[in-house]
């Protein structure tokens, strides 16, 4: 009888494995295959359809005209406290007439761009990519307020009525035209000098009923600042894809020394995966453009990542999968989370408050008092109430007090305190954003006028302090 033929055991393995091993390889290109889907698909929804619309092309053409019109030493740090200071009322002639005259031509050139673009500013329509955010575009605000300043200083209230409308008008075009955050930078201090000339003029006696009603058409709606924000951080997560892809990010990160604990930046380097890092930072931005959508954001949200550890808790963390990308993604957040995503936040509510504050003033001018509340403003002079945007609940306004605020980052209310965190007085939003708990802005012309009293007196304060620390 013939005995069946016997395989050795080396035999049987093989035959076992090599399908296992192709199986498992299969399933392993397969599970890649899926996974660079998925990272793909999961940045879609960050990428921004680009519309190419002949009026921006124009606005941008003449922009970049104005801006080549400026002379080459235009400061931003000097024009800019020429007009902080004129706004003040401090005015230095020489200083402001040598601004002036630099740039009356850029100024001219956008007013005329901005006679040739009626009817598209506010469409929210995207153009084909280019970027304003140089130092020139910032002096080129700052002038355009100062000339706001001379304009009322001299009594010329019709000019400065005009200036305001083309900064509210430029606005509405920058709004709609973000690449990035650095572009979106840009479009929040012209924000600032826009909401402030506007604010000042509402409450000048010389400000006509129709002018309240133009600068109401005009003043940026909370959406179209939101979407501004939108669209810049989406831009700036591709630039940050691509400081990824060429080391750029991680040799500002690590050779900047801004990692916290003096971690060994070798174990960070080599404890870096370049793929999870891109989800971690894809998630980042993803948090940022949810908070903008949102109707309010936590005070966590401010909050830095980064973990202050020492000892054996600091090993263990730089040993952990992928630490260095993790304390990358952190450093790459930093400005999109704290400066742009609260910089949104306050342009939104800002331009809200300011709002509010014209629809109480025409109120007052129709019925010869300020409103009970908000709500009697709507449908004859607000289409709504504007919503506050940290806090998401209505504006805030106080008839007695002749305030209307909205609540600070820290998404609390605290019944229109002016006063700063560590207890100082912050004051009113006069001209300037600042650090009190809440937004707030006077209602009354009486108080406003106080509040920038107040406000000239704590600024000659800090001028003396810092003479005296100078001369130490």
């Amino acid at each position: 009888m013939q005995q069946g033929k016997r395989f050795s055991v080396r035999q049987v393995l093989l035959a076992v494995a090599l399908p296992v091993a192709a199986a498992a390889l299969l399933a392993w290109m397969a599970l890649r295959d899926a996974r660079r889907a998925a990272a793909q698909e999961d940045w879609a929804d960050l990428k921004v359809e680009r519309k190419v619309l002949p009026d921006d092309r124009n606005f941008r053409v003449a922009l970049e005209e104005a801006l080549e019109l400026l002379p080459p030493a235009a400061s931003v740090t000097d024009w800019g406290n020429v007009t902080r200071r004129a706004g003040l009322g401090e005015w230095d002639a020489p200083a402001a007439a040598s601004v002036l005259e630099l740039s009356a031509a850029a100024r001219a050139r956008v007013k005329a761009a901005l006679a040739a673009c009626q009817g598209y500013a506010g469409r929210g329509e995207r153009p084909e990519a280019f970027g304003y955010a140089t130092p020139g575009f910032q002096a080129l605000g700052a002038s355009h307020r100062l000339a706001f300043e001379e304009a009322l200083r001299t009594g010329d209230v019709a000019t400065a009525y005009g200036l305001s409308l083309e900064m509210l008008q430029g606005l509405a075009l920058l709004l709609d035209a973000p690449n990035d955050t650095r572009d979106l930078g840009c479009a929040l201090v012209w924000t600032g000098h826009a909401l402030s000339a506007c604010e000042k003029l509402l409450h000048h006696p010389a400000c006509q009923d129709g002018w309240l009603a133009e600068m109401d058409l005009w003043l940026p709606r909370q959406e179209a600042v939101t979407r501004a924000g939108v669209l810049a951080l989406k831009g700036d997560f591709w630039h940050t894809l691509a400081s990824l892809a060429d080391g750029s990010a991680m040799d500002r990160c690590f050779c900047a020394g801004v990692v916290p604990s003096s971690p060994p930046l070798y174990l960070l380097r080599k404890n870096y995966r370049p793929r999870q890092t891109r989800r971690l930072v894809a998630e980042g931005y993803r948090s940022f453009v949810a908070a903008l959508d949102a109707g309010r954001v936590d005070e966590a949200f401010f909050s830095s990542a980064f973990e202050d550890v020492s000892g054996l808790s600091a090993l263990v963390s730089f040993v952990r999968p992928n630490a260095g990308g993790r304390y990358l993604a952190e450093y790459l957040f930093i400005v999109p989370r704290v400066i742009h995503v609260s910089g949104v936040k306050q342009a939104e509510n800002g331009a809200a408050c300011l709002r509010a504050l014209v629809a109480c003033e025409r109120y007052r001018r129709k019925r010869g008092t300020y409103p009970e509340a908000l709500d009697a403003l709507v449908p004859e002079f607000l289409a709504a109430v504007p919503r506050d945007t940290y806090g998401g609940e209505p504006l805030h306004y106080s008839r007695e007090r002749e305030i209307v605020w909205a609540v600070g980052t820290n998404a609390r209310d605290d019944g229109g305190s002016t006063l700063k965190a560590d207890g100082k007085d912050g004051g009113y939003r006069i001209g300037s954003y600042r650090a009190a708990v809440d937004m707030v802005f006077p209602v009354s012309s009486d108080r406003y006028e106080a509040a920038r009293e107040s406000l000239r007196q704590r600024e000659a304060a800090r001028q003396a302090k810092s003479k005296r620390s100078a001369w130490k």
